[in-house]
């Protein structure tokens, strides 16, 4: 049953994965991305997952970014929902109206996937904190690391 999209996004909280593809990312191919946050101005902020983690490594460490920037979320460990090895690089932050992703769920093109726990949680807010390619207001809006634990 598809929700109806009012009590779809009321419903959004931080650490659920979602399906879906953007042209937010480099390619048209659908991804997993974790929200990482949902505010009062009605602001989704997103994590965009992959399995190419050799590669986001070398682009990271190319950059002269800390490795603290790329998670690692071990397949199916602790209820998570994939089933490959996962990366999050965490040197982007990918945000969405209210309105963006309502329009993206009436229109069938998003998936919940469910959602990840909270210690990678924590290590993905880490790794956006630590990264010079983030926005400082972006890190400011963050919930606090020690508020987590």
């Amino acid at each position: 049953m598809n929700l109806p999209a009012s009590l779809f996004i009321k419903g959004i909280s931080v650490k659920e994965v979602f399906f879906f593809s953007t042209n937010k990312i480099k390619t048209l191919d659908p991804h997993y991305f974790i929200c990482i946050k949902k505010d009062d101005s009605e602001v989704l902020l997103f994590s965009c997952c992959t399995t190419k983690g050799s590669k986001r490594e070398d682009y990271i460490q190319k950059m002269g970014i800390t490795l603290e920037t790329l998670v690692y979320i071990r397949p199916g460990q602790d209820g998570n929902p994939f089933k490959y090895d996962t990366y999050v690089d965490c040197n982007k932050a990918i945000p969405f109206t209210i309105e963006e992703f309502e329009a993206m769920h009436k229109s069938g093109k998003i998936e919940y996937k469910g959602e990840i726990n909270t210690d990678y949680y924590l290590q993905i807010i880490l790794g956006l904190l630590k990264s010079p390619q983030i926005e400082q207001v972006i890190k400011d809006s963050l919930v606090n690391p020690d508020s987590i634990i």
